[in-house]
């Protein structure tokens, strides 16, 4: 509940059983389990100019691209975003019949909220890069009570809470494509956390939330208070919680190295993104790794390649973000999107990220309240052992915070 959507590695919501680390590898034997790390990212020096960092960044990602391709029929997940479209165009050009999927939300024109996080609504790009790739395009929709309905099974088949709606339209999503007769999909996920996509990587809002010594500071969990609040005080105190985020963010960047002279800002640069990709991905990844599982999809993530991450990973943060004495404001992804500014439409190349779509029906969160009071009215709810049961009846009666 702190950390989410993500959770601590390694543990479980089970006693006693644990996961295998990213980048670990186990042997069990007579002499007992033993782990072994065999790759982590590695701080290393990188003097490439701008435009040898974007030609090395273009041959990366079409390598790790075909090399998933690898002469099958591939389908792609189009959200009409730069990850997603430069997938496609790379696809597009080993199959000339591709088919492309995007998802989408009844009513979603009407009810769409424009945002930081999500500022544009999926449907004008895809039909963009639809018409600019002439694929074999579907758009599959759904309305609230689907979603509403599969947020149990969605999370039963993750084993853990994860993240509500977006679980369960992943999940939606990756049955309706296999249902269209695909056996593998690329995905356009992982991008942002290496390539700077996300607002942590260049928004002071968030940079300047971080204390000189990092305590309490995971960047994409900016509503601690209201995490703790809703947690029962009888199991937990708030200087036990703080404690053990301290503690993870702590023994997190434990691992990261700095280059000699590194500058303070590509320090902070290099220990949030060493943050991002610890938590932030592998929740993403595990995220449609079990619901493309459970429909019997492969997808393929071609964007989480080491070898990218290597190379992209110790590029200076002024060079990720096009910072230069004549353009001072932040890019997201900017050498992506020159990597690729001759195959993409000017208009999606130019969008502001936005991240995998939510419903912004408010029938969706009529029916999350509703259920949520149905559970309010039973006193003994094992929930409220861990629950703060006031907090959360007053969070529904005074809507001060959507619960999707």
């Amino acid at each position: 509940m702190l950390f989410g959507p993500a959770h601590t590695p390694g543990i479980t919501y089970f006693k006693d059983i644990f996961e295998l680390l990213p980048g670990h590898y186990a042997i069990y034997s007579n002499m007992g389990l033993i782990t072994y790390k065999y790759w982590d990212l590695k701080t290393a020096p990188c003097n490439d100019d701008e435009n040898t960092c974007i030609k090395k960044i273009r041959k990366l990602v079409m390598n790790a691209t075909n090399t998933q391709i690898n002469n099958e029929t591939i389908s792609c997940m189009l959200s009409g975003g730069l990850d997603s479209s430069i997938l496609s165009t790379i696809a597009k050009n080993k199959s000339q019949n591709l088919n492309t999927f995007s998802i989408e939300y009844e009513n979603n024109k009407s009810d769409f909220i424009s945002n930081n996080y999500q500022p544009t609504i999926d449907s004008d790009y895809v039909k963009i890069m639809q018409k600019h790739l002439n694929t074999n395009h579907s758009n599959i929709s759904f309305n609230a009570n689907e979603l509403y309905n599969l947020l149990v099974p969605s999370m039963i088949n993750r084993d853990m809470p994860g993240m509500a709606d977006v679980d369960s339209s992943m999940l939606a999503f990756c049955m309706a494509i296999k249902e269209k007769n695909t056996n593998i999909c690329l995905s356009g996920e992982c991008s942002d956390e290496i390539f700077g996509g996300y607002p942590w990587f260049y928004d002071k809002k968030f940079i300047n939330t971080q204390d000189d010594d990092g305590l309490n500071f995971f960047p994409w969990c900016l509503s601690k208070n209201i995490r703790e609040n809703l947690i029962n005080k009888d199991i937990i105190s708030k200087n036990e919680i703080s404690e053990y985020i301290d503690y993870n963010y702590k023994n997190t960047l434990k691992n990261v190295t700095f280059l000699n002279n590194e500058s303070e800002e590509n320090k902070k640069f290099r220990k949030v993104q060493y943050l991002t990709i610890k938590w932030f991905m592998n929740t993403l990844l595990e995220r449609t790794e079990r619901a493309a599982n459970y429909a019997d999809l492969d997808v393929r993530i071609p964007f989480a390649d080491y070898k990218i991450f290597e190379y992209v990973y110790n590029i200076p943060y002024n060079l990720k973000l096009g910072l230069n004495k004549s353009t001072l404001v932040p890019i997201e992804k900017s050498l992506l999107r020159k990597a690729f500014e001759n195959d993409i439409p000017k208009e999606v190349l130019n969008r502001k990220k936005s991240p995998f779509p939510k419903t912004y029906d408010p029938k969706y969160l009529e029916l999350v309240e509703q259920e949520i009071k149905i559970i309010l009215t039973n006193k003994n709810d094992t929930i409220f052992k861990l629950i703060d049961k006031e907090y959360l009846t007053e969070i529904i009666n005074t809507k001060r915070t959507k619960l999707n």
